[in-house]
């Protein structure tokens, strides 16, 4: 037992090496191909801890207490993941935050508020931040899309409403998010009212195979059977020259999409990978 007059160990030393272990688990949780348990993180941090599983369990406890990390249960498994509590950088550009939290954005920063309920979108998922990446691609890469007085975007499948706010937000001028979950339908309505964009965005509860009008830039998440089954009237939909980002493909699957793609003439500028999931965007001829 320490006396009473006995100061607690707070070298330098041992607050740096705290300080790089939690830096060592965030990275270890950033940089995974799949989700981690307690578990996971203590074996792939074991070499670096030198098997000290104890300093491990301490910085992901700070980390959680901190709000940067959270437990998160799903099929009777419990995983450790980022947490939506606090403002997330998905990409250079692309920042998604809690609706209620301030943040001092760098310049350039899209910011994306978020009322994180239900839906699917929240940034937790590699098929989000892919498409979130692949819009950040053709900001910076395809400046002719962004360029126009009517440019406009159909998200399918919205969720949330997180990828046509980003769209939006990165100069597009007006939008469409379409989804047949009524619980999406309000909380992407939410979300586009929390980023002062309910003049520009319309959300709907009208199924793809009615939609009529044409876009300069498709999105889609969806899965590989509900994307080859949507592909071709997303080439009908699209603008001469337009662009469609799809994801919620498996790697494994991305020949099978992209072969279905030389069908109808479209042109892949781009893919990304994460975690086994894939994101592309295709260009209509025009």
């Amino acid at each position: 037992m320490r006396s009473l007059t006995e100061k607690p160990n707070h070298s330098p030393k041992k607050i740096f090496r705290a300080q790089a272990v939690r830096q060592a688990v965030r990275e270890t949780i950033q940089d995974a191909d799949t989700r981690l348990t307690l578990l996971d993180i203590q074996r792939r941090l074991s070499r670096y801890c030198r098997g000290d599983r104890k300093a491990v369990r301490s910085a992901i406890k700070e980390l959680v207490d901190q709000q940067e990390l959270m437990y998160v249960s799903d099929f009777g498994h419990t995983f450790i993941e980022t947490s939506i509590h606090k403002p997330i950088r998905i990409t250079t550009t692309i920042v998604l935050k809690p609706w209620d939290c301030t943040l001092e954005q760098d310049a350039g920063d899209i910011v994306v508020s978020l009322c994180y309920g239900t839906s699917f979108g929240s940034g937790q998922h590699p098929t989000t931040r892919l498409c979130l990446k692949g819009l950040e691609y053709l900001q910076q890469n395809e400046s002719g899309l962004w360029r126009g007085e009517k440019t406009r975007a159909l998200d399918i499948g919205t969720g949330s409403g997180v990828l046509i706010i980003a769209a939006l937000k990165m100069g597009i001028t007006s939008g469409v998010g379409i989804d047949i979950d009524p619980c999406a339908i309000s909380e992407a309505r939410d979300n586009i009212a929390h980023n002062g964009l309910s003049e520009r965005i319309t959300i709907s509860s009208e199924p793809f195979e009615t939609v009529e009008e044409t876009f300069t830039l498709i999105l889609a998440n969806l899965r590989l059977p509900t994307l080859k089954l949507f592909l071709p009237q997303m080439v009908e939909r699209v603008t001469p020259g337009g662009k469609i980002l799809l994801s919620g493909v498996k790697s494994e699957e991305l020949e099978s999409i992209v072969k279905q793609s030389y069908q109808f003439g479209l042109n892949r500028v781009w893919n990304c990978e994460e975690r086994g999931w894939v994101a592309i965007v295709f260009q209509k001829k025009g």
